[in-house]
């Protein structure tokens, strides 16, 4: 289970760190995420990139150019999966 917001607020300027906690079963332990990274998708503006892991823990960094909506995927590897979760982020002026 990966809990983040459903839609993230960001002002135009800012560059903002986003962290996603993975957990399986209530456990933060006891598995090994790999090969993390995420796209930034809005309008005429498309960001991609890798993203650190530590631990259960997949860390970002956002820092879009444009104010608009947009659709941020993670995708990362677990076992012999790979998964993705997307959310909308909004960055105003």
């Amino acid at each position: 289970m990966i809990t983040i917001e459903s839609v993230y607020n960001m002002l135009l300027g800012e560059r903002r760190q986003i962290m996603l906690a993975v957990t399986i079963d209530g456990k933060e332990h006891g598995f090994t995420l790999r090969d993390a990274s995420y796209t930034l998708a809005g309008g005429k503006e498309t960001l991609e990139g890798p993203a650190e892991i530590r631990d259960n823990q997949i860390i970002l960094y956002l820092e879009p150019n444009r104010a608009g909506m947009y659709k941020l995927t993670v995708s990362f590897a677990l076992g012999d999966q790979t998964i993705k979760k997307r959310l909308t982020v909004r960055v105003e002026e």
